[in-house]
């Protein structure tokens, strides 16, 4: 029996050794553990810190864009419209050049018939050397001047191809007209 008594005693302390063996195994490797999950932790932080950051010069740099964007939009619909009104005025301006000249050509082509009184009657009627072929025709309006001084107006009554008699207005005939007054025709 002693043999068995001593088989009792050596189980238990070799179950003690393996126990405290494996705990310290346990705890060497947990420690470990915890280390690299440190260290993981740590790089991962890191790694975060350093892409918020990417993150938040990258927006920055978005929104600097987007501002200058705005900026030469605003810049290029100014100049669109600056470009519009620079168009239109150069329209006008071609308008007002193309009206001046037609107004210039109408002003050669208009050419205002002037003759002279060559007698002037008590009947309140005047001679003019003036007719037809002068393009003269009953019922114009001639205004009549003295040294380019306004006296009066008449109508032409009676018209022939190079004389003509016109019948002061009554407006006028107060007026003294004189032979060698300038006449104009209106038109």
């Amino acid at each position: 029996m002693t043999k068995k008594k001593l088989s009792l005693v050596v189980r238990p302390r070799l179950i003690w050794a393996s126990i405290i063996v494996i705990l310290s195994f346990t705890t060497v490797f947990s420690y470990i553990f915890k280390e690299q999950e440190r260290g993981l932790r740590v790089f991962t932080q890191d790694r975060l810190i350093a892409a918020l950051e990417e993150t938040f010069l990258l927006q920055s740099r978005l929104l600097d864009a987007t501002h200058a964007k705005a900026r030469l939009e605003s810049e290029l619909r100014d100049a669109r419209q600056e470009t519009q009104i620079v168009r239109r005025e150069n329209e006008d301006l071609k308008l007002t050049i193309a009206m001046s000249k037609e107004a210039v050509k109408l002003d050669d082509i208009i050419v205002q018939k002037t003759g002279q009184v060559t007698r002037v009657r008590r009947d309140k009627t005047i001679s003019v050397n003036l007719g037809t072929s002068d393009d003269i025709k009953e019922g114009d309006i001639i205004s009549v001047y003295r040294d380019n001084e306004f006296i009066g107006k008449a109508e032409f009554t009676d018209v022939n191809s190079r004389s003509s008699s016109a019948f002061i207005l009554p407006d006028w005939q107060d007026r003294t007209f004189k032979k060698g007054d300038e006449v104009k025709v209106d038109k």
